[in-house]
Order: structure tokens, then C-alpha cells, then sequence
């Protein structure tokens, strides 16, 4: 399976910002990691990409397919 994130954006509802514009790929075989320093945001973009969170912008896409238009059991 390939995600792409594109634009991603994501604000808590006390509007704080965790990220905007957040573009990459993770393609089937391929290796990502994930660094940065605590509080950065790392566990809250696995929760959008889970869709457990609703991302504020952008779009997540697996294999092509926007999560927008997928079931919780599909992404799961």
C-alpha cells in the first residue's frame, strides 16, 4: 500500500497550529521515519494518517483512494 500526504494541516480547537502544508510519500518496501523533538507533532500526524484525527487542510491518500471516502475498518 502507498500514502501520499499532501498539503496536510492540522490545528487543535484552541488554535494552536501543529503543522501546515505537510507533503510526502510512503511507498510499499520503503523505510520512514518520523524525528523530531517532543511535542512537535510526530503522534499527532499518525493520528490524522489513522484518521483519528480530522486534519484541518490537505488530504491523505491511499493507494490513490482520498481517506475521505474510505471507511475506519478500510483504513485500519
Amino acid at each position: 500500500m502507498n500514502i501520499s500526504v499532501e498539503s496536510l494541516g492540522f490545528s487543535y480547537a484552541n488554535g494552536k497550529q501543529v503543522f501546515k502544508s505537510l507533503t510526502f510519500q510512503i511507498t510499499q518496501g520503503r523505510i520512514l521515519s518520523v524525528l523530531g523533538p517532543n511535542g512537535a507533532g510526530k503522534t499527532t500526524l499518525l493520528a490524522c494518517i489513522a484518521r483519528l484525527y480530522l486534519p484541518s487542510a490537505g488530504d491523505i491518500l491511499f493507494d490513490g483512494k482520498s481517506y475521505r471516502h474510505m471507511q475506519q475498518r478500510e483504513i485500519a
